[in-house]
């Protein structure tokens, strides 16, 4: 049986990381972007030839500016509908959001190797409860009944 290859971080560039993470002071976090589109009709057909709809969650993390002391990250949330059986969402609900945030960096100049890792990894466990948050209150007042993500969705 074939093993599969583990990339390991040398003991510098982890304590590196580390050092930068430590260093991160969140400014401020806000919606940048939102979108919302139901197909009522489209919807309660889907509802009733589908008995439980899988919650489709897409997520494109980037970074936006990047100085030498401070950067921004945002993070496109996308929510869809499907059913079991199907891979493809249904066309009848969308809910989208892109939340960013501003953070300081202390007196070292950003690594941009570092703030594009934070962005991939770690920042998404700032902003999905914003998300989680903006999709249940969106959906609620849709009238349909509100769509809950789940705490962890990786």
């Amino acid at each position: 049986m074939a093993t599969k290859k583990k990339k390991l971080l040398s003991a510098p560039n982890t304590i590196k990381y580390e050092t930068f993470l430590d260093s991160l002071e969140l400014i401020a976090i806000g919606i940048k972007a939102c979108s919302c589109n139901l197909d009522r009709l489209g919807y309660m057909q889907f509802r009733q030839n589908t008995k439980r709809p899988v919650r489709i969650l897409e997520e494109e993390a980037k970074v936006t500016s990047l100085k030498d002391n401070h950067f921004d990250a945002e993070i496109r949330f996308s929510i869809r509908l499907a059913s079991e059986s199907q891979a493809t969402p249904d066309a009848s609900l969308s809910v989208e959001c892109i939340f960013e945030a501003h953070f300081h960096t202390g007196a070292d100049p950003a690594d941009r190797a570092h703030v594009e890792k934070f962005a991939q990894s770690e920042l998404r466990f700032l902003l999905l409860p914003y998300a989680r948050h903006f999709v249940t209150d969106m959906t609620a007042r849709m009238a349909i009944g509100p769509i809950v993500l789940p705490i962890q969705t990786k």
